[in-house]
């Protein structure tokens, strides 16, 4: 996959970001606020697992910049941007409220999203199309646990530099290899693509925008558009829509520039070519 610099400065019409796991140790809440300071947009989609309900029960963890990027959001939306947060799994408490707002933030269960060039896109975290969590929900979070411990392993040093990612995308770590290679199981076991492509037919829509996987993908299958944001764990990445409706995917490198919010705007990567 060819990554290319992305332009600066970073003004886009739609900006879609899941599965920050905001109080969890492993939340990148300081490259996420670097991220959303330098990046302008119309409207912002929370797309699930905002917050981490499941790492807050098992060991509470909430500093100082994860109550920042909630604060910069919600302040976002009262400055005028769209902000609509569709709860994930790891959120799910926050469905109870679809249909409500939080200040200026609306919480829905899904969305549709219309881009400038007319395509309808399906919003959901993708966690419905997943026949782990809704029938086996203990042996999901006992997955999170060891997602959990893989991550640890990674973090401790080994004398080796980390590989950059492949594909300019997905990191290549121990926990992220062995979270993608299970979803890749799952999805074949359960029909995930026919599910996917049935549900948008339901909704009348193009193609859809889910997060869950932890893995960014810009693809087709059934003439279906699927776009997935990625995660702000690992890999950093988020989906953009540009004023005239392409779509592209956007990873912040973990190598990025610390000084500045105007040096951290430079080293930003664009992957993916714009569909």
């Amino acid at each position: 996959m060819e990554t290319t610099q992305a332009k600066t400065p970073n003004g886009y019409r739609t900006l879609w970001i899941s599965d920050l796991h905001l109080g969890s140790s492993g939340a990148q809440a300081e490259d996420l606020l670097r991220f959303l300071r330098q990046t302008e947009v119309e409207r912002i989609y929370l797309v699930g697992d905002i917050i981490d309900l499941w790492a807050l029960r098992r060991h509470p963890h909430w500093p100082r910049e994860h109550m920042e990027v909630v604060r910069y959001v919600l302040g976002r939306a009262a400055d005028g941007v769209t902000v609509t947060y569709i709860p994930g799994n790891h959120d799910h408490a926050m469905r109870t409220y679809s249909g409500q707002r939080f200040g200026q933030v609306m919480i829905e269960q899904r969305a549709i999203h219309v881009t400038a060039d007319g395509r309808r896109l399906l919003i959901m975290h993708g966690d419905e199309f997943d026949t782990i969590i809704h029938k086996m929900p203990w042996l999901a979070h006992i997955g999170d646990v060891l997602y959990d411990w893989l991550r640890a392993l990674n973090k401790r040093p080994s004398g080796k530099k980390r590989a950059p990612p492949a594909d300019g995308l997905q990191p290549r770590t121990l926990s992220a290899t062995a979270k993608y290679r299970v979803k890749q199981i799952v999805h074949l076991l359960s029909g995930f693509e026919k599910r996917v492509a049935q549900t948008c037919a339901e909704a009348r829509a193009h193609g859809i925008v889910c997060g869950h996987s932890h893995h960014a993908e810009i693809s087709r299958f059934h003439d279906i558009l699927y776009c997935n944001d990625g995660d702000w764990v690992e890999s950093r990445t988020a989906l953009v829509e540009h004023h005239d409706g392409r779509l592209e995917l956007l990873r912040w490198p973990a190598t990025a520039p610390q000084t500045s919010d105007e040096a951290a705007r430079k080293s930003i990567v664009a992957a993916n070519s714009p569909i």
